[in-house]
């Protein structure tokens, strides 16, 4: 009976059918999962048709038992007579057929396997693609080269995963932002397209681009399947796609390689004339230490409090499993510069500086030409005696990679600490072009914008950061407020910001400083901790700063010198104060600079201090230095208050107060600068009349403008989570 059965399933094809099935179904299941990340498509698309596939085995089984197929079409068997069966012919047809098949798989099996029989040590320079192009493409000029590499898609079951499929994209655009003339949008403007459906000509406007790489990675356990394609934004051509599937150990040769081959095409199409080796240089071949790292990135990119402490944790983590791991010492380092009073932590610079420095000096030992290590190294040098050191390491940065948004953030605001102010604008207009949906470097530009008196452009930043942050958002609408004269709008806007974050230190600097302007003095320095030393000057509360940073233990750094010496030749106590001053003009390159380093009132504290002891003391080097600053001012276009104030320096210097009291005036019209009644240093310019009536004046403004604040919050505060005023302020 089995015999019998056995031979009716033989010559009924049974046994064909359900091989060719078989071989079929794996065919359709290999391309189906290649196919559904390079289409982006749910990942439940492939466990469908897996389904479908099972489902239908037993059923095609039954159809080969019950039917035939005829010339005359499909007949049931039971209806065949045995001398008119053709079912030998067709087993014939199906062997065909099978031969057929095994023959497309095994060519399919020989095409995927092929990348795990090369060596992990890759020579990227190498030809590396399936290309698919239509022929006829000319180049393009080299100019052109523009390429924004797109967030890939986490395919990956677990969703958790998220941080890998983000750090395999970033760690491409690294490689390829390294390569001189090729522009490469920053991270965060293409990662600003994450989880939206998104049209790809529509992304390359926006991002002012011609060329886009989207891509999506599935990882399984020690095995990673990587889809990555490079279109041609102009036409929508596909000008490359690859998929890799590699053991994660091979991760880095994976990145290489994909970056090989994109510069490939894009020297192919595009006339680039670029190479790009294979550089290990800063990595870990510690698979986990690397996965801790990627954690660590993802979180510390997100800027907030809570996100910096969290990825400096997978840092530890990282370094603890890989103690050579050059970029997590770097990012390490980074992480914790981050945390200082002005930024998102509560550290001041020394605190912060010195945590870090450790984590520079490993990185730098380990890697000395890595980006991340150079930039962290400036990092530490900030706002310390070292201004050109800062500068150089950071321009070392850059040229390594010149396409690194942060590092060109970080450089512009050095240049402005400096007075190099047009080279700051420069490169924050620079930055805007790299990552023009970056909330960050929008948000310092809008500001600049308001200070060169450019508002409509101010304004049109504002609306694109409206859609992107409402933080920076909040900050761009306070720039704007503030240097049109409205200071109550310009709190009102801080106060919104920083509920959004009461946390970020840049939230508490931006509202003290407002709160100041309208004689809160108190508010302002309980707020703004950074600022502190600055609103105590500010405010003349000069002993309170003499004892406070008298009692310090250690040596001052040279910003407390600068206030501390400042505070002591305002109480006339100047034989203390000039050299302490001397040393902090010497420091800042002997220049006079409007925000930061060593500013207007700074210098005058200094001639203030040298007249004092010497009558015909030399001061043309201050003097002349502030004109220098008038020209650079000048020459970016600035009308600031600030250009006011250094007007009045020099005419005070040269003995004119009534002039020095009219640009006091000017400057006076859309800030509420407070003008000092007790220092000595200037005491022959407080004792004239013009100078006691603005100062009388500013204070009635401030009345003024107090009691339109306290109206709109005393009955009832949106802001209370961040800022109260006093009891006594919202008495009828």
């Amino acid at each position: 009976m089995a015999e019998s059965l056995f031979t009716e399933l033989k010559r009924r094809n049974v046994f064909r059918v359900g091989i060719a099935y078989l071989v079929l179904a794996w065919v359709v299941v290999q391309v189906t999962d290649s196919a559904v990340p390079a289409l982006h498509l749910p990942e439940w698309v492939n466990t469908f048709v897996f389904f479908i596939g099972a489902v239908g085995f037993p059923f095609a089984l039954f159809f080969a038992w019950i039917f035939e197929i005829t010339p005359e079409g499909i007949k049931r068997e039971s209806d065949i007579a045995p001398d008119e069966s053709i079912t030998a012919h067709t087993g014939r047809k199906l062997d065909f057929l099978i031969m057929g098949l095994l023959a497309v798989g095994m060519g399919y099996f020989i095409y995927e396997s092929r990348f795990e029989s090369e060596s992990s040590e890759t020579v990227v320079s190498e030809q590396i693609s399936t290309k698919v192009k239509s022929s006829g493409d000319e180049p393009r000029e080299s100019e052109g080269s523009s390429i924004a590499v797109l967030p890939f898609v986490n395919m990956s079951s677990d969703k958790e995963q998220e941080y890998f499929s983000d750090g395999i994209s970033e760690e491409i655009l690294n490689v390829l932002s390294k390569i001189p003339y090729l522009h490469v949008t920053s991270r965060s403007s293409a990662f600003s397209f994450k989880g939206k459906e998104i049209i790809i000509s529509e992304v390359a406007k926006t991002l002012g681009v011609n060329n886009v790489l989207e891509g999506s990675v599935r990882k399984s356990g020690n095995r990673i399947r990587i889809t990555a394609q490079l279109i041609d934004a102009l036409t929508d051509k596909h000008l490359w796609s690859e998929t890799y599937d590699r053991e994660l150990d091979d991760i880095f040769a994976i990145q290489d390689e994909i970056s090989a081959a994109i510069v490939s095409e894009l020297r192919q199409h595009l006339g680039l004339k670029a190479e790009i080796s294979a550089n290990n240089q800063g990595r870990s071949n510690n698979t986990e230490a690397y996965e801790a790292y990627l954690k660590g990135r993802h979180l510390i990119l997100q800027r907030t409090n809570e996100t910096i402490i969290a990825a400096m944790r997978h840092y530890k983590y990282a370094l603890e499993l890989d103690p050579d791991f050059a970029l997590a010492h770097a990012e390490m380092a980074i992480a914790q510069m981050l945390l200082v009073e002005d930024q998102y932590g509560d550290l001041i610079f020394e605190q912060a500086s010195a945590l870090a420095r450790p984590h520079v000096e490993s990185a730098m030992a380990l890697a000395p030409e890595l980006p991340e290590a150079l930039a962290a190294a400036g990092l530490v040098l900030w706002n310390t005696a070292a201004p050109i050191e800062t500068v150089e390491y950071f321009e070392a940065a850059l040229k390594r990679s010149p396409n690194h948004a942060t590092i060109i953030n970080w450089l512009a605001l050095v240049a402005g600490e400096r007075g190099e102010y047009s080279k700051s604008l420069e490169l924050q207009e620079r930055l805007q072009t790299l990552d023009p949906l970056g909330t960050t470097n929008l948000s310092n530009l809008a500001g600049f914008y308001t200070q060169l008196g450019r508002f409509d452009d101010a304004k049109k930043i504002a609306k694109t950061l409206s859609a992107l942050a409402p933080m920076n958002y909040q900050h761009a609408i306070a720039s704007i407020a503030f240097d049109r004269g409205d200071r109550v709008a310009a709190v009102r806007a801080y106060l919104t910001a920083a509920s959004l974050d009461a946390k970020s230190g840049l939230n508490r600097l931006y509202l003290g400083g407002s709160l100041f302007s309208l004689g809160l003095v108190d508010d302002a320095i309980s707020i703004a901790l950074t600022a502190r030393p600055s609103h105590l000057v500010n405010a003349e509360h000069y002993k309170d700063v003499i004892a406070e940073f008298s009692n310090t233990d250690g040596p001052l750094s040279v910003e407390k010198k600068r206030w501390l010496g400042h505070a002591l030749a305002a109480t006339g106590n100047y034989s203390q104060a000039l050299p302490m001053l001397e040393e902090v003009w010497i420091s800042r390159e002997r220049r006079v600079v409007a925000f930061g380093g060593f500013n207007i009132m700074n210098a005058m504290a200094l001639i203030g201090s040298r007249r004092a002891l010497n009558p015909s003391a030399e001061v043309n080097d201050l003097t002349q230095a502030i004109k220098e600053d008038i020209i650079r001012q000048e020459a970016v276009g600035y009308k600031t208050p600030t250009l006011s104030w250094t007007r009045a320096a020099i005419e005070w210097a040269e003995g004119h107060y009534d002039m020095a009291t009219s640009h006091l005036n000017e400057a006076s019209k859309t800030y509420n600068i407070r003008l000092p009644q007790t220092a000595y240093f200037l005491s022959e310019l407080i004792k004239t009349p013009d100078y006691q009536a603005l100062s009388q004046k500013i204070k009635t403004r401030q009345e003024t403008e107090k009691a339109a604040l306290f109206a709109s919050v005393c009955k009832e505060n949106p802001y209370s989570a961040v800022w109260s005023p006093q009891a006594s302020d919202c008495l009828d």
